[in-house]
């Protein structure tokens, strides 16, 4: 057996469907939903599927599996405390959130990642790894605009 690589960035750098809920937005917003469908559209999608999608279907766009409906890559978790909001699709705001959301075993969808499961951790447990989260994350990294040569409109 070889032994496991370092996992530096901290994932598995696998796809899974952790049965996200939908971003309220989608249903709030049509400025939204036309730009979602547009998406959809030129992912290369069946019609039937772009005309009934209402959230990002991740990995079935370049596989067109059904099963992988919903499995998104496992993001770094290096800086994690600074990349709100959460998930691929902004539902969660708080680190908080996302904790409680593994802790509840993630969401409802029948192509969720059997990994997935309720955690039952304590408030303590649950503040220990929100410490950890955070620790995560470094000194912030100010990058300084570079000075830009003067532009002129071509005419």
């Amino acid at each position: 057996m070889y032994p496991v690589p370092p996992r530096p960035l901290l994932t598995d750098e696998s796809f899974h469907n952790l049965g996200l809920p939908m971003n309220p937005v989608f249903a709030e917003n049509p400025l939204y939903q036309i730009t979602f469908r547009y998406e959809q559209k030129i992912k290369g999608v069946p019609e039937h599927v772009y005309r009934t999608a209402d959230r990002d279907y991740g990995l079935y766009y370049i596989t067109k599996h059904e099963e992988d409906k919903g499995k998104f890559r496992t993001p770094p978790l290096r800086e994690v405390s600074r990349t709100a909001p959460y998930m691929h699709n902004g539902v969660f705001f708080t680190l908080e959130e996302v904790i409680d959301f593994y802790n509840n075993g993630g969401g409802d969808d029948p192509h969720k990642s059997p990994l997935l499961k309720p955690l039952h951790l304590t408030e303590d447990e649950k503040n220990a790894l929100l410490a950890f989260l955070e620790s995560l994350s470094g000194e912030e990294i100010v990058v300084e605009p570079p000075t830009l040569p003067p532009y002129d409109v071509l005419k």
